[in-house]
């Protein structure tokens, strides 16, 4: 083969495998910041005298860094823990990507000495 037939394959089959790696990079860093975002807001609404409202606020804030757009925020404090969902779309390269993530901590609570 020629080295023009050989680039004719070639190429589409390397830029294809390049924008599958830069498609897999924007999903992980979208599913880093969900997870961040929800630990954050989770911590904030944990602490003694921290509401919902608090942790909604914390998680929106940290989830506004540009790698998730349509984030969606679930907060609920319970009797023992809080629990923050994250959940936004991730950029897309070469198709959309939705990325959720939980996470439950114990509240905190004071105790007698």
């Amino acid at each position: 083969m020629s080295g023009s037939v050989q680039a004719v394959i070639l190429l589409p089959v390397a830029l294809g495998i390049f924008l599958l790696l830069v498609q897999w990079s924007m999903l992980a860093w979208a599913d880093a910041v969900a997870l961040a975002a929800a630990e954050h807001g989770a911590a904030v609404t944990a602490v003694h005298g921290g509401t919902e409202s608090d942790g909604r606020r914390a998680a929106q804030d940290a989830a506004g860094g540009g790698a998730l757009s349509d984030v969606r925020v679930a907060v609920s404090r319970g009797q023992g823990s809080s629990t923050v969902t994250v959940s936004g779309a991730s950029n897309a390269v070469l198709w959309p990507g939705r990325v959720s993530r939980t996470v439950v901590v114990p509240n905190e609570r004071l105790t007698g000495s």
